[in-house]
């Protein structure tokens, strides 16, 4: 997991457009052009697991902060290992399936390109796999793009190529993530940025 400085985090939102940056419920309020490059978070975006969400990340680390008297990095991996264990034993939902498949929709009658950039290692590819097959949202694991918890804004730039595509769309629930790419891709004419509230849409739903 890459973790911004807060000031840097709030420096690079501050000078990101804000008319290029939305908060959003629902995967319908993205409009794609044509020839976008089009760029999702996985968890908390697409999927979530009941329990899992930003309260447990943080109480987990806390705990192995406290009994390990480790530091916070060494914590986090050990975090790590029960969100893992907890996945296992969980299948996931989807936080606005109707809303994704209006969006695949778009990405396929724009010609556009889809690409699921999340922060898991690649040693989860096989649960990752399955568990977006669960989902119903069609076959999607061989867009899959793992990074380890490196930096997404970076990753994108050089691995991506986002200068090939007219518009780049780029959905995650993170703050420092959106900061992330928003930086890396400040040259690009045409960059949109959505932070995604998993809450509405479920809300929505019901």
């Amino acid at each position: 997991m890459c973790v911004e400085s807060q000031s840097t985090v709030a420096q690079v939102l501050k000078n990101h457009n804000k008319a290029d940056m939305n908060r959003i419920g629902t995967f319908r309020d993205v409009a794609v052009r044509p020839n976008s490059l089009v760029l999702v978070d996985i968890d908390e975006t697409i999927l979530f697991y009941e329990q899992i969400d930003e309260r447990w990340w943080q109480e987990r680390t806390d705990y192995h902060v406290q009994s390990l008297n480790c530091d916070r990095p060494s914590a986090f991996v050990r975090a790590t290992e029960d969100w893992f264990a907890h996945i296992r034993e969980h299948l996931p939902q989807p936080t606005d399936a109707a809303g994704f498949a209006t969006l695949l929709g778009q990405i396929r009658r724009s010609n556009s390109t889809l690409r699921l950039v999340t922060a898991r290692n690649p040693k989860y590819k096989a649960i990752t796999d399955a568990h977006l097959s669960h989902l119903g949202l069609g076959d999607l694991s061989g867009i899959v793009c793992y990074l380890s918890g490196a930096s997404k804004g970076h990753y994108i730039l050089d691995n991506l190529a986002p200068g090939a595509y007219d518009s780049v769309v780029f959905i995650d629930d993170l703050a420092h993530n959106i900061a992330s790419v928003a930086e890396a891709l400040r040259a690009h004419p045409r960059l949109e940025t959505f932070q995604f509230f998993m809450g509405v849409a479920r809300l929505a739903s019901v």
